[in-house]
């Protein structure tokens, strides 16, 4: 089945409804990264969470999520699009674990404890940042309680995976519920019951059902409209080409105007064995603000700020790594606040 979301409304209860189907950018994900079947699901959970946040915001706006914890993968990233553009990165790909993969597994690759930190950019003079703690490794309950925290509407987020024995993955997506204010409390619990009831996601869709079956069946006797259906996928502008013209870059102090590289161009994950860059600086979707407000009229790849800075990783529109690659970078490295 193709990648995509549907945003919906169920009208006779007020409940906006988002399901999306990510298995396709998931596994695409998932091999730029090398990653092992674990890191490739949690990285896969932090995309699908991308997109489901992705169906609340306007064509216009954009969104990054980071997960930091104490588990092995140590951090997550996905940064997200009004237009179903989506990447992301993990931290550490090839830390394994016991087959099989399943939720428990995730979580503990993820860690118990850590923080989940939301970035929205919504074209105005500043940007949106929500902090919220790990909800004991599950990034569904995470967003849920973000969602809650930030929107103060009730919210109920699941992901689910399918995977076969060979440890492939055949199946990811996710699904965000929001009861609208003045809708009765118990709504969301009666929805939350009838998911019980159904297949979960992963392996009603691996069955042959879509998403719009599913909100079907989820809705019963309760009238729904589909209010939008778009494609999502994984997507970088990036190149070989300026991932080999960074180093001198960066080692000049600078970094490629964003605004020149292309639309949707932010270099999450796309190169990550082609060029290894130094962990400290911003660009890409970190964007150089340092926490500053910057004009509204400037591009999100310039008004990233503290995001990620100063350990994270080092990003200029071309690649993640963890290695410094010149003297001259290498220096930077290491007197750079940590």
């Amino acid at each position: 089945m193709t990648d995509r979301l549907v945003r919906a409304l169920v009208k006779e209860r007020t409940v906006r409804a988002v399901v999306a189907v990510t298995t396709g950018l998931s596994r695409e994900a998932a091999q730029r990264h090398e990653a092992s079947p674990v890191a490739g699901v949690a990285l896969g959970q932090a995309l699908t969470g991308a997109v489901l946040m992705g169906g609340l915001l306007k064509a216009e706006h954009r969104l990054a999520m980071k997960v930091e914890a104490d588990g092995p993968l140590q951090k997550l990233l996905a940064e997200t699009d009004g237009h179903g553009q989506v990447r992301g990165y993990v931290g550490r790909p090839h830390v394994s674990m016991p087959p099989p993969v399943t939720p428990e597994a995730v979580r503990e690759a993820i860690g118990r404890r850590g923080e989940l930190v939301v970035v929205k950019d919504l074209r105005m003079k500043h940007l949106y940042e929500s902090v919220v703690s790990l909800q004991g490794g599950d990034l569904a309950a995470t967003l849920a309680h973000y969602l809650e925290q930030s929107d103060q509407l009730p919210s109920l987020v699941e992901m689910d995976f399918l995977m076969d024995s060979a440890e492939v993955l055949q199946g990811i997506g996710g699904l965000l519920l929001q009861t609208m204010p003045g809708e009765p409390p118990d709504t969301l619990a009666t929805l939350r019951h009838r998911l019980d009831d159904l297949p979960p996601l992963a392996v009603f869709l691996a069955q042959g059902g879509t998403p719009e079956a599913f909100l079907d069946r989820l809705a019963a006797d309760w009238d729904r409209q589909i209010l939008e259906t778009r494609p999502v996928a994984f997507h970088c502008f990036c190149s070989r080409e300026r991932s080999l013209a960074a180093p001198s870059a960066v080692a000049a102090g600078g970094a490629p105007d964003p605004d020149r590289r292309g639309p949707g161009c932010g270099g999450l994950s796309l190169l990550p064995r082609t060029l290894s860059l130094l962990p400290g600086g911003a660009g890409g979707a970190l964007g150089r603000a340092e926490g500053r407000s910057v004009r509204g009229g400037q591009g999100l790849d310039a008004r990233w700020g503290r995001f990620f800075r100063p350990h994270l990783f080092f990003v200029v529109g071309i690649g993640w790594g963890s290695r410094p690659t010149t003297p001259e970078i290498r220096a930077r490295w290491a007197a750079s606040p940590r």
